[in-house]
């Protein structure tokens, strides 16, 4: 028979004085850097939490895409996989197992408040690799805390937590993880860290391959090959064995690149063939505002360093290749792996300056560093200010110029400049361009504070809906209402719009994949009519109109009917 230990109450005593003692320790230990660090994150990540909780209470969340990720997850966690909003399996729509770690808490009842928590939660933690690398790098808390604060408020980042969940931005912290344990070296938790990142989407793995190519180009070709390799096949295995096996009428993204291909082959081909589609593509999409708008929250400093740049180029490339203009902006989660990118150039960037400096100091030599410095931050904010934004450009230029004097009369306070320089500009574009206080506040629909009479009206019509119906509701009810089998975004499926996949039929024709279910299927109907357009409201009129409807509520434009 087993023993039990008896712990003495003075050795419990003991145990838990030693406990509070390394506590105190640790208390003791912290820096004010990084107090103000926790701090930082914490009200950051509170900020979001909130705001996005009552975006969703006010019925400013959608369909495309928290209720589609919404649904997926509820399915997962019920054993079923057919995406209804979208027309297609949890397996044919992206390659995500990620989603499947959330099945647990949704059998518990969450929803998406909690999918939007998690990324806010996920992105915040980014913060710590930030952190740390630029501790690596710089030495210096101060520093790390400043760039933590550019990587927090970059303008870009904050439009894709407003945009809401969406599982590419859970890979963020990951990748900068991996990152900071190649510096580490660290190589199993980079392997660990890769595969956390990877699990949420499959074009993550564009990025891991640009990964082993900067690891090769820096020395670490073994680690680099292999990193090449497996992001290769992984992608691959997603786009070609995957995707084709679940969605047979091919990826619903495969149309994004236009007549420029929809194979890395393709595009190669065309790219050799056809080069003037592809600098055309560039001109439309006005390549030049992309890296832009990433590099300016971090002060430009991400231009002085080309591992983070090369990391980003893949994505960013793409990005300004796809026909749909949404992905030319750092509005939308397509900036997701690129913000990885310029996040790190920025950090390697910052220290990359302090070198250049300390190698010309003495002689003059520092003046003439200082000068070249600020010319090229004065060159970029000039192109800057010719595209209308001329004072946040004379603001960054006049930043690199007291940079490039403190160079000069105060040498030893280099870094701290630069640092300052870059959290100011975050500060600064945070403000002007971001979804935060300040002018967003100004704006109703960008954080609706108020409960209107007609959110109460779509919170009334919501009650209305039996939990396991077949509906089709707008999409503006579809977040509220995905945990069940079947919810379709109106007008399907009396009419296909953004289902499935389009394909050609041998005759020409192009028709939706897979078939919309029958609409007789279909037993309650709830819509705010003021998010549908014409064609969609003339079908509205014509469904309800059937006696086979019984409209129960009709109240501000939003109409609730079940089939009778």
């Amino acid at each position: 028979m087993a023993q039990t230990t008896v712990v003495h109450p003075v050795q419990r005593e003991r145990r838990g004085a030693a406990y509070l003692a390394r506590c105190r320790n640790a208390i003791r230990g912290l820096s004010l850097p990084r107090v103000l660090f926790f701090a930082v994150i914490g009200a950051f990540t509170v900020f979001y939490v909130v705001h996005l909780s009552m975006l969703h209470d006010r019925f400013w969340t959608t369909g495309y895409d928290l209720g589609i990720f919404d649904q997926a997850t509820w399915l997962v966690a019920q054993g079923k996989t057919f995406i209804t909003i979208r027309g297609l399996t949890f397996w044919g729509h992206h390659v995500n197992p990620g989603l499947v770690l959330f099945a647990p808490f949704y059998w518990l009842g969450a929803g998406p408040r909690f999918l939007n928590g998690a990324m806010v939660v996920a992105y915040a933690a980014g913060a710590f690799p930030v952190f740390r690398i630029a501790k690596h790098h710089l030495r210096n808390e101060w520093i790390a805390l400043a760039l933590v604060v550019a990587y927090l408020l970059q303008t870009g980042g904050q439009w894709v937590l407003r945009e809401t969940f969406h599982p590419e931005v859970m890979a963020i912290a990951p990748m900068l993880y991996a990152y900071l344990a190649v510096l580490e070296r660290r190589w199993r938790a980079y392997w660990i860290w890769l595969l956390a990142a990877v699990c949420w989407k499959e074009d993550i793995a564009i990025t891991i391959a640009m990964l082993g190519v900067v690891l090769a180009l820096r020395g670490q070709r073994k680690q680099g090959i292999i990193t090449l390799l497996a992001g290769v096949t992984y992608y691959f295995f997603c786009t070609k064995v995957v995707l084709p096996h679940f969605t047979p009428a091919g990826p619903f993204y495969s149309e994004f690149l236009g007549n420029l291909g929809n194979t890395p082959f393709a595009l190669a081909k065309n790219a050799l063939v056809h080069p003037t589609r592809f600098t055309d593509q560039f001109q439309e999409a006005q390549w030049y505002r992309y890296p832009r708008d990433l590099a300016q929250p971090y002060a430009f400093t991400s231009f002085f360093s080309w591992p983070g740049l090369l990391l980003a180029l893949p994505q960013v490339v793409l990005n300004l290749l796809t026909k749909h203009s949404y992905a030319w902006s750092i509005r939308w989660h397509y900036v997701s792996m690129p913000t990885v990118g310029f996040t790190i150039a920025s950090i390697e960037g910052v220290a990359n300056l302090r070198r250049l400096a300390e190698r010309v100091r003495g002689s003059g030599r520092e003046l003439v560093a200082s000068v070249v410095v600020a010319a090229v931050a004065v060159a970029v904010t000039a192109g800057i200010a010719a595209a209308g934004y001329l004072a946040a450009a004379s603001a960054i230029a006049l930043g690199f110029v007291v940079v490039a004097v403190t160079a000069v009369a105060w040498p030893t306070r280099l870094l701290e400049s630069i640092g300052m320089v870059v959290a100011a500009s975050a500060v600064v574009m945070s403000a002007m361009w971001a979804p935060s206080y300040g002018w967003a506040y100004n704006d109703p629909g960008m954080w609706p504070t108020e409960i209107t009479p007609h959110v109460r009206v779509l919170r009334n019509a919501v009650n209305l809906v039996p939990d396991d119906a077949v509906i089709s509701v707008s999409y503006n009810f579809s977040p509220h209402l995905a945990h069940r089998e079947f919810v379709y975004e109106f007008p399907n499926p009396w009419r296909n719009s953004y289902w499935g996949v389009d394909q050609r039929l041998p005759d020409g024709r192009v028709t939706a994949w897979p078939p919309a279910r029958d609409p007789d299927s279909i037993q309650w109907i709830a819509v705010d009519k003021g998010t549908l357009g014409p064609e969609s409201l003339s079908l509205l009129k014509d469904v309800l109109a059937s006696p086979k409807w019984m409209i129960v509520f009709d109240e501000q434009n939003v109409v609730v009917a079940h089939r009778s």
